[in-house]
């Protein structure tokens, strides 16, 4: 069965889990009688699939059916992208290399978000390269993640908190991110997934407490109690935990907004900035609160009856969910106080004439031009 008859039920039924490389042999040739070509790329007919997946891939012949035993062409989760558990950089000049570098992520690190670990990859290389790029203005860094250009394009406060430390990091250094696709960036990924075992994480210890500092300051409007029920609801509400597993997948977002499950396609205009923190998603510093939890938000933003504006600005410092501007304004259009007490426009009071003797005695006109 060809790829291009493979239904696409089956293609949705694999996970896009990370295979490690198989490193292969070259072996004698001398007397071979059949050759082939492998996809080492792509794993295709390398990797082994196991019996669950076997029976996915069934098809059928004039002399019964079959499975497949390894990956076959047209499955595209096959493995091809960079290692999940390790990182690795190269340094290039007039396209040729001077230095390699690569290291095995920390378990804080293996849990960060994809977009989090391309930004890290780039700390490590300026880390490790500083002598060679420190001070040059003629630096290009070549990322296959795009996202990550558009990280680099916003104000630095509307960046996700780990992101910010790690470009405060990088503010020594003069350089322009491009982006490239994967195909033409090899080495790098061959690097991470061949990555050498070096200890100690990328960020110092004090960058890391600076980080969870001010994590925890974001949310210090928040009771202890509340974030824990925050987390919990976060855990049942179906659309978070679509939006967390997107966030912290290998894959990241689709390039096509159209491509993306319906439920969060509401946060794919500002996808650079949503995060997931010890299982809170933010917006930025703003705290997305699940479904069963928007209501009374509402009425705690609006407890103080402070009108349309000093809410949603109260809102736009603390919390965060699709709609929530409408839903202020729904909020607020419906309590009695707020209407009896809003600003109104201040009515003109009367200026009346005195009562005319005679016909004519006062003419009025609301236009004017010289005879």
């Amino acid at each position: 069965m060809s790829a291009l008859h493979r239904p696409k039920p089956l293609l949705k039924r694999f996970r896009h889990n990370h295979v490690g490389h198989t490193s292969l042999a070259p072996g004698r040739c001398g007397k071979a009688r059949y050759f082939t070509v492998l996809d080492a790329n792509q794993g295709y007919f390398q990797l082994q699939l196991d019996e669950r997946s076997n029976d996915y891939t069934v098809f059928n012949t004039s002399f019964g059916r079959f499975r497949y035993r390894r990956l076959p062409m047209g499955i595209t989760s096959a493995p091809g992208d960079a290692s999940q558990s390790g990182i690795g950089c190269v340094l290039l000049q007039d396209q040729r290399p001077v230095a390699y570098r690569s290291k095995a992520l920390t378990t804080a690190e293996y849990a960060y978000a994809q977009i989090e670990k391309e930004l890290l990859v780039i700390v490590f290389a300026f880390k490790k390269f500083h002598t060679y790029v420190y001070g040059r203005t003629d630096v290009t860094v070549e990322t296959d993640h795009l996202p990550l250009i558009r990280i680099f394009q916003k104000p630095l406060h509307q960046v996700p908190l780990r992101l910010q430390k790690m470009r405060m990091r990088l503010q020594g250094y003069d350089f322009t991110l491009v982006h490239k696709k994967g195909t033409e960036i090899p080495v790098a990924d061959a690097l991470s997934r061949a990555h050498v075992n070096e200890p100690g994480p990328i960020l110092t210890g004090e960058d890391i407490f600076l980080t969870r500092l001010e994590e925890l300051n974001s949310v210090q409007q928040t009771s202890s109690p509340r974030m824990e029920q925050i987390r919990r609801e976060t855990a049942q509400d179906s659309e978070l935990k679509l939006l967390s597993h997107i966030v912290k997948s290998s894959s990241g977002w689709p390039e096509n907004k159209r491509k993306l499950d319906p439920r969060i396609a509401a946060y794919y205009d500002f996808r650079d900035e949503m995060n997931i923190v010890d299982g809170v998603a933010f917006k930025g510093t703003r705290i997305v609160i699940p479904q069963t939890m928007r209501t009374t938000a509402i009425e705690m933003l609006h407890a103080a009856h402070q009108g349309m504006v000093k809410t949603k600005q109260l809102a736009r410092d603390l919390l965060y969910w699709p709609g929530i501007n409408k839903q202020i304004e729904d909020t607020i259009s419906r309590c009695g106080p707020c209407q009896e007490h809003r600003a109104r426009q201040q009515k003109e009071s009367l200026m009346p004439m005195p009562i005319p003797t005679r016909p004519l005695e006062h003419v009025g006109m609301d236009l004017f031009d010289c005879l």
